[in-house]
């Protein structure tokens, strides 16, 4: 036995210790590209649900009035 008997007692780990390097790799991989903290549940909301808080929220600090926050809800709807 060139190597001795302690690396080929343990020659088992090394493909472990790869196929866990690549689950944790495709879990990162799948985290990133769905955004953080939605994986794995997809995002509830929708980009007009946000435009209309972002709108309600300007409404309130007297931004706009209320006839402009009625028209972004109108062209939001459509």
């Amino acid at each position: 036995m060139p190597y001795g008997p302690v690396l080929l007692g343990i020659w088992w780990i090394f493909p472990i210790i790869m196929l866990a390097f690549m689950v944790l790799g495709i879990f990162a991989m799948r985290s990133m590209m769905m955004g953080r903290g939605s994986w794995p549940y997809p995002p509830t909301h929708t980009a007009g649900s946000d435009a209309l808080e972002v709108a309600k929220r300007r409404y309130a600090a007297g931004e706009i009035t209320a006839e402009q926050l009625a028209e972004i809800r109108r062209n939001l709807e459509r």
